[in-house]
């Protein structure tokens, strides 16, 4: 669709002169405020508005492949947080799966599942 406005990651060499990428990662709304953290593994976390939901993305420059989730405004704005271990999380909203492989947790085969006691 022609007329959405779409977040786009750019990797550049640092004056900028050198584009190595540029991806598109999601639609958005014209009144996001986009955040983005690097992880301690160099993948880049970005959580930004879009229609219904704020959704998250992590690309990897390493393997140029990303990853998203969908976060709900419930009571507080999802927002990310480094812990301790560099690592990134999101904080606020309520985690919305979508309907897709990529979004949905592994589901074990029954004959996998331990049988309660």
């Amino acid at each position: 669709m022609r007329s959405q406005l779409r977040m786009y990651v750019q990797v550049s060499d640092e004056s900028e002169t050198h584009i190595f990428k540029i991806q598109a990662i999601g639609p958005m709304v014209s009144f996001s405020q986009p955040e983005a953290q690097l992880d301690r593994l160099s993948n880049l976390h970005v959580i930004y508005q879009a229609a219904r939901a704020s959704l998250l993305t992590r690309w990897s420059v390493l393997t140029a492949t990303c990853a998203a989730g969908n976060y709900d405004y419930y009571n507080t704005r999802p927002r990310l947080h480094i812990d301790d271990n560099g690592g990134i999380a999101v904080l606020g909203g309520s985690r919305r799966v979508k309907p897709d492989l990529n979004d949905m947790p592994a589901v074990k085969h029954p004959t996998k599942c331990p049988r309660p006691p």
